[in-house]
Parts: structure tokens; C-alpha cells; sequence
């Protein structure tokens, strides 16, 4: 069935159930959203109103005529708290006169009712705003998204969403907890790659998109009860809006009162304190500028009290510990024990510190030097070696100036979503110590920036970057089992030819040698788009070379150098029903390719063209399916060049969860067509309580070693770790 075909049954179906109880004029409840200077009224209806009349006489006192048969909700179980209203209750009707409401307020009000149509946040609707007349004083910018964090209770699942300041929300599901949810947050600055999180990375929700009206619209894994909350800011989180999912089976006791916004409760509940049944995952992806694995990743102390919230600093942690055995034996016993504070300073932001202790017994994986050649004056490890290093990981401030965000310090950021290999997530340089194996999050070398996002309008943004650290990809040291080989990326000499490397010289002016870069994002059509451009020193260096002579005779000289390259790329993402599309697409200025005329140097550059297209299938409730098609073009290609005119690559990766959300199987496979070689890891998780998970794992790699994955067949791999979060 064409997948158009298999949308438009899926819909009917959700729409069956309301046409199913259609032929009533019925108010069917009542929802509350809550700002510091504005109330909304929501009314949930069965069927268009015919008519509908607001009245203000004098007094504090509204009058809200409806043409409704009843009301299925008890105006008295409302809670106004917080909120310009006193009470709400139906008045009697007269004969031949509409129902109606009477609002008793605590103040003068300006108030409007409007009627929304049937869309993806709900049915038929009446919509009451009610502003105070004099507002209280507050910062008109517009509040920004942060995070989104997830973790799990025993019984049910939480998703969270923080703001750096108190925003409007109103929450819509189909009645009795369909298949479908909208979140929609008033005036809110939110970014897609936040959301990535959602796409098949949370049990409720198979995927979800961001519309342009700034409504998160999420499809649930299955019908689920969902309970929603606020939470004030404190000192160390900002303000939270909480969605609590329940399952089938406990969907009576789920119930709440038909509103938005609970009062807020004194501090947010310590996921950390689930207990040893409640699993917590911690694999969020998120924009480059949000926590890591081991950082912000892992659970936080939460407060133990209103008063303990209020400490200006936070402190948490992870202990990781992985064990890898090849075949000929221990490749590494490495312990990572990540660190990290933030300290609130008030309305100048916060301050974030990342830390990272490095120790292994083993030490086969290097490096041997003290500092790798490949790092700035600013940047790189404070100590290293094969068995031990220690980093200062990120470094950053976070401040608003007015509507503007920004970021000042080390940091990550990332521009792509794409698996196994990257296309447009080439701010940061990347560390291939263990190849492509590791989490991109912790092979991602951070930088020194300037990250400065300014909103445009409600549903677009602008982000600006400038990185004045000259830092680049860090390669595994030669005799290491991950030492690059592949003729497509490095000279290989021919058998008796000595082989000489130069390391090259790092650029090191403040503003001459520095890159910088922008990005656009907004929504269209219900599509996230992205414009993307950075000027940069390629991360990889141009391998130039040549053949010289000394006293033992002739020998091959490659001289690296760091030359200047434009990207210009676009991404594209849409969500239908339990597929979700997307796309990145990247056009370089500057590709060097190794090849055989050492005329020019043996190598040669060219424009390229790559791109990636994603489908995201959540299969069944805990099953997600993603399958990419990459593909690169050289469009000045050579014949001297080893690199073909184009290339084409696949990727399939399984996601599974089970046993209440206490298992995770994670199966990644990437496939190059043309050379046929093939790289496969596989992971199983279990979180034994909800800050300790455990795993077993394999990495796998078959093909010939011109082949970027082939280069490793004898490279395969046994792994076994744990980590804890504190």
C-alpha cells in the first residue's frame, strides 16, 4: 500500500471515534493555561458552536453565552490558583435563552473569545484570553527551549521540557488517550535538532515534528494517558513544563482533572530516586549545544527541599568502564569518569564546567604524545598518554542579551542527525581513536566559540558562529589498531619506499585563520528547514607528495597543510504518522583527494557534492527502524584520483526495547556499494537500576582494505562496560 494510501487510513481512523458521537452540541471539558500576564480558557467541543457571545459589564465579572446542550465537566473542580479568576458556574437558563458562564475575577481583565477549527492540536475549540490590565513587569523576550529530558518511573514515563523562562502551554490528546498528542507552547523559541530526541528515542512517542505555530505534535507509540504539569524555575533548572505517560493499564488511575497547568509543586521530582525497577535512558540527542554523555546526560542531584533548590551550583558525574577484547587479545580496560558543575549567576546566565579523567590498562589504542599535533595553543588534553589523560571537556557561559542567546566558551554544536556518518555535522572536529565506533557525542573534539542564536519571528531563528580555535581531527597514532590505511584516505607507499610525515603547521592568527558559520531554521508546509554555510580549514589536512633524497636514498615525503574550504548545505525533516523523512544535503568548495600524479602533488581537489536521505519507522510500539542512503560526487573528478566519481553508501539501524523499557537492543549497519565492504556494531543494554546501566557488545568489519571499512577486517572486537551516573 502506497504510503500516502496508508496515511489516509490511519487518519480516517483517528477521525471515526468523533464522527462516531457527532450530532450533539456538547462543551466536553475544559483546559487551563497559565502565564504570568495571561490566562487561556479552552473549551473542547463536540461540534461547531452556532453561536457564541462574550459580555464585560461593569464589574469584575465576565458573561460567556454558548449554544451548547450541556457541559461535561463540573466548573467547580476547576483551579484558578494563580490565575486573574475567582470561580466560574453555570447559570440557569431562561427559556429560550443560551447557557451561560460566569466568570467572577479578582481584578480588571481584557478578555477576547475566539472559535479554532479541527487541526492537529484537537476538535472544535472556544478559546478565552484573559489579561490582566496591568501586567506585571517582565522581560519581553521570548523564551527559549533548552532541553528536553527524559526518564522513567515504575509505572509510568516522563518527558520534560525546560525553558530559560516561564512560557504558555496547552496540551491536546483525542479523548480516552489516542494515538496522537500536540503540545503547543505561546511564543516559544524552539529549535528541531532539540526535538531529535523524540524521533523514536523516547517509549511514549514514535516521532514528532515542530509546526510552524510553534505546537509539538507527537504520535505515541500506543493510546497512553497523559498527565501534564508546570514547574517553577529555580536556581539550577529553569521553568519546566512535565508530560507524564501512562500505559493502557493505568490509565484509570492516571486521571487528572481536565486542565493544563497544575500548581506548581516545590521542586521537580529526583528521577535519580525512581528506584532499582524504574529504568532510565540517557542516549538524548539533542543540538550540539546541550549536555553530554557522562555530563548533563546522567541524572542530577535534585533538590531535597524548596530551600535546598535554591544552591546556586550543581554538581554531577559518570563513571564509565568498558572492557574490548580483539583477536589477538585486550585492546583496552578504559575508565571515563566525566564531571560536571553549573553554577547559576544569576541574570547574567550560567556557567557549565565538563571534565574528563581517562585511564586504561591496556593502553593499545595510544596515544603516545603528550599532545597530538592536530590541537590549537587553546585547546587539547592537560595531560595524556596511552594509559591516562585528563581534559578540561567544556568550558562555556550562557547569557541572554535582550532576544538574543548566547554561548561563549568550549563547547559542541551540531548541525546534523545523520547515523554513522556525518554530512553537515562538521562544526566540531572529531577524534578518531576508535574510528567511527565511538558515540559522536564523545568523539566530538569541543571548541572554543562565540555561539550567538537570535530568534526571528516565532517559528525561525538565526544562529551565528565564530571559532577562533584552530583545532582539527585527531587520528589514531601510527601501530594502533584504528591507524588509518585506506588509499582513499591516506598515501600508501609502494613496497621498498621509505615514507617520511611532516607534521603540518597549525594556523594560529586570532581573526585571519579563524571560521566561522551560520545557520537558518524555520518551518514551512510543516517541514523544518535549515540553511547552513561555514568557512573553515578542513579538519582533514591535505596530504601533499613528493620524493626526496638523503644519505639512505630516496624516500616519499607527505607535507600536511590545513587549506580553506566554503559548505553550503540545506536540511529537511517532516513527520508522517509513524514515518518520519529527513534529509541533509552539503555542497563543499574544497575536497582534496589522494591519487597517483605526484606531478600535482599526489593529490587533487575538487568540488563535491554529498547528501543523506533518512527514514525513521517506528515499528510497533518499542521497535524503530532507520534506513539512510548516502551519497558523494566529485565534480571536477580525475583520473589519477583514487576516490571514484561517486559513491554511495547504506545504513540500517534497529532499535528495539523490552521488558518494560529495561532492555535495549541497538543494531547499526553501514554498507559502502562500491567497494562492498561493511561495518556492523551491536549493543545490548540493560539499566539495572535507574542511574547504572550495563552492556555487551560487538563491533564487526569485513571488506578489502581499500575500503573505508575493510581497512579494519582483522580489527573486530568483543566490548563490556557499565555506567554509572552520580
Amino acid at each position: 500500500m502506497r504510503l500516502s494510501a496508508r496515511l489516509g487510513c490511519w487518519i480516517a481512523c483517528l477521525l471515526l471515534p468523533a464522527a462516531a458521537t457527532a450530532g450533539a452540541s456538547v462543551v466536553e471539558r475544559l483546559r487551563l493555561g497559565l502565564t504570568a500576564e495571561h490566562t487561556r480558557l479552552v473549551f473542547d467541543l463536540s461540534e461547531p458552536l452556532p453561536f457564541h457571545r462574550l459580555q464585560q459589564p461593569e464589574g469584575q465579572t465576565l458573561l460567556l453565552d454558548l449554544a451548547a446542550e450541556r457541559l461535561d465537566f463540573d466548573p467547580a473542580t476547576i483551579n484558578w490558583a494563580g490565575t486573574p479568576v475567582s470561580a466560574l458556574r453555570l447559570q440557569p437558563a431562561e427559556p429560550g435563552e443560551p447557557r451561560r458562564l460566569r466568570l467572577s475575577l479578582r481584578q480588571a481583565v481584557s478578555a477576547r473569545a475566539f472559535v479554532l477549527g479541527p487541526d492537529a492540536h484537537g476538535g472544535d475549540r472556544l478559546v478565552l484570553d484573559i489579561k490582566r490590565a496591568e501586567p506585571a513587569s517582565r522581560s519581553p523576550a521570548v523564551p527559549r527551549l533548552r532541553a528536553v529530558r527524559e526518564g522513567w518511573h515504575e509505572g509510568f514515563s516522563r518527558l520534560t521540557f525546560e525553558f530559560d523562562d516561564e512560557v504558555a502551554y496547552e496540551v491536546s490528546q483525542a479523548e480516552g488517550g489516542g494515538p496522537s498528542l500536540a503540545i503547543a507552547f505561546a511564543d516559544a523559541m524552539l529549535e528541531p535538532a532539540e526535538l531529535a530526541s523524540l524521533r523514536g528515542g523516547h517509549s511514549a512517542v514514535a516521532g514528532a515534528r515542530l509546526q510552524g505555530d510553534g505546537a509539538v505534535e507527537m504520535v505515541l507509540a500506543e493510546p497512553r494517558r497523559v498527565r501534564d504539569y508546570a514547574l517553577a524555575a529555580n536556581a539550577t533548572r529553569g521553568y519546566r513544563v512535565v508530560l507524564d505517560f501512562y500505559p493502557p493499564a493505568l490509565q484509570e488511575s492516571a486521571e487528572q482533572p481536565a486542565r493544563v497547568s497544575a500548581p506548581l509543586p516545590a521542586a521537580e521530582p529526583d528521577l535519580a530516586r525512581a528506584g532499582p525497577e524504574a529504568p532510565q535512558r540517557r542516549q538524548l540527542r539533542r543540538s550540539g549545544n546541550g549536555p553530554r554523555r557522562g555530563a548533563g546526560g546522567m541524572p542530577r542531584r535534585a533538590a531535597d527541599s524548596p530551600q535546598a533548590s535554591r544552591v546556586p551550583w550543581e554538581f554531577s558525574g559518570t563513571w564509565e568502564q568498558e572492557w574490548a577484547v580483539a583477536r589477538d587479545g585486550n585492546q583496552k580496560f578504559e575508565a571515563l569518569l566525566d564531571s560536571r558543575v553549573d553554577l547559576a549567576l544569576g541574570d547574567l546566565g550560567s556557567l557549565s564546567a565538563l571534565g574528563r579523567l581517562r585511564l586504561d590498562a591496556v593502553g593499545d589504542l595510544g596515544p603516545d604524545s603528550q599532545r597530538p599535533w592536530n590541537y590549537s595553543a587553546v585547546n587539547g588534553p592537560w595531560y595524556n598518554d596511552r594509559h591516562a589523560g585528563f581534559d578540561l571537556r567544556e568550558f562555556y557561559l550562557d547569557t541572554r542579551l535582550g532576544n538574543t542567546y548566547l554561548r561563549l566558551g568550549k563547547q559542541q554544536v551540531v548541525w546534523g542527525q545523520a547515523d554513522g556518518i556525518k554530512v553537515l555535522d562538521v562544526v566540531n572536529p572529531q577524534s578518531f581513536r576508535e574510528y567511527i565506533l565511538d558515540d559522536f557525542d564523545d568523539s566530538r573534539i569541543p571548541l572554543w566559540m562565540a555561539n550567538l542564536e537570535i530568534p526571528l519571528g516565532d517559528a525561525a531563528g538565526l544562529q551565528l558562529l565564530w571559532i577562533p580555535d584552530t583545532t582539527y581531527h585527531e587520528f589514531a597514532e601510527p601501530g594502533t589498531p584504528f591507524e588509518l590505511s585506506s588509499p582513499l584516505l591516506v598515501p600508501v607507499a609502494p613496497p621498498g619506499l621509505r615514507l617520511r610525515f611532516d607534521e603540518p603547521d597549525i594556523p594560529g592568527r586570532l581573526f585571519a585563520d579563524s571560521d566561522a558559520g551560520l545557520r537558518l531554521r524555520g518551518h514551512l508546509g510543516g517541514w523544518d528547514l535549515g540553511l547552513h554555510y561555514l568557512y573553515s580549514y578542513g579538519d582533514f589536512p591535505v596530504l601533499f607528495q613528493s620524493l626526496a633524497r638523503d644519505e639512505a636514498g630516496i624516500y616519499g615525503l607527505v607535507e600536511a597543510e590545513y587549506r580553506r574550504n566554503h559548505l553550503a548545505g540545506v536540511t529537511a525533516s517532516n513527520v508522517f504518522g509513524p514515518v518520519a523523512l529527513r534529509t541533509e544535503l552539503a555542497w563543499n568548495s574544497d575536497t582534496w583527494v589522494v591519487g597517483n600524479n605526484l606531478a600535482e602533488g599526489g593529490v587533487t581537489d575538487s568540488r563535491e557534492f554529498s547528501g543523506v536521505v533518512g527514514l525513521d519507522w517506528q515499528w510497533r510500539s518499542d521497535r524503530q527502524l532507520s534506513a539512510q542512503w548516502f551519497h558523494r560526487r566529485l565534480s571536477d573528478h580525475r583520473d589519477s584520483m583514487y576516490r571514484r566519481p561517486s559513491e554511495d553508501f547504506l545504513s540500517l539501524l534497529w532499535l528495539e526495547n523490552f521488558a518494560n523499557n529495561s532492555w535495549e537492543w541497538r543494531a547499526l549497519g553501514l554498507y559502502s556499494v562500491d567497494d562492498e565492504d561493511a561495518m556492523l556494531q551491536l549493543r545490548l543494554r540493560y539499566w539495572w537500576r535507574s542511574d547504572l546501566e550495563v552492556w555487551v557488545g560487538a563491533d564487526w568489519f569485513d571488506g578489502e582494505p581499500r575500503g573505508l571499512f575493510g581497512q579494519f577486517d582483522r580489527r573486530d572486537r568483543l566490548v563490556l562496560g557499565l555506567r554509572w551516573g552520580f
